[in-house]
C-alpha cells in the first residue's frame, strides 16, 4: 500500500486504544505525546502532515498579527490558487480584500469588531468609501438594575 502525505495508517478508534494502553498515570499531554511518537503511534507522514498543520497555523497567525496601528500585516484576498486564498500585505490589497476582511473580523466578533472598523477606516481613506463601521454595545453585567 502507498503512503500519502498524512495518510493514516490505523482508524481513530484503534489510535486511541494504543494511546490509551501506553498512558501511564500522571504523565502530561506533552510527556504522553512524547511517548507515543517515540513508540511510532504515528507514521512520519502522519507526524508530516500534523507539523505542516501547526507551520501553516503559525504562519497564519504571524501574517494575521495587528501592526501598531491595529490592523492586520497581510489577509486573505479574493483572489485563489485552487481552493486556497491568496494572501497579500494589507498596502496591495484591492477594496474587495478590504471588504472580505472586514466581513470576516465581524463575523467573529468579540474583539475583531474594533480591527472590522480599522480595516473599513482604512478602505475609506485608500478608496474614498469603505464598508459601514459595526457599532460596538458595551453591556452593563453588575447585575444592577
Amino acid at each position: 500500500m502507498k503512503v500519502q502525505f498524512g495518510d493514516q495508517q490505523q482508524s481513530p478508534e484503534s489510535r486511541a486504544r494504543l494511546i490509551r494502553s501506553l498512558f501511564k498515570q500522571g504523565r502530561t499531554i506533552p510527556a504522553h505525546t512524547d511517548f507515543c511518537m517515540a513508540k511510532g503511534v504515528w507514521t512520519e507522514s502522519e507526524n508530516a502532515a500534523a507539523a505542516m498543520r501547526w507551520h501553516k497555523a503559525e504562519v497564519r497567525d504571524a501574517l494575521g498579527a495587528p501592526s501598531e496601528e491595529g490592523l492586520p500585516f497581510a489577509g486573505p484576498t479574493t483572489h485563489k490558487k485552487g481552493r486556497a486564498p491568496i494572501w497579500r500585505q494589507m498596502e496591495f490589497w484591492e477594496k474587495e480584500d478590504y471588504l472580505f476582511n472586514f466581513q470576516c473580523y465581524v463575523e467573529r466578533g468579540g474583539s475583531n469588531i474594533e480591527v472590522a472598523n480599522k480595516i473599513a477606516v482604512a478602505c475609506e481613506a485608500r478608496f474614498g468609501d469603505g464598508p459601514k463601521r459595526v457599532r460596538i454595545v458595551e453591556l452593563d453585567d453588575s447585575g444592577a438594575d
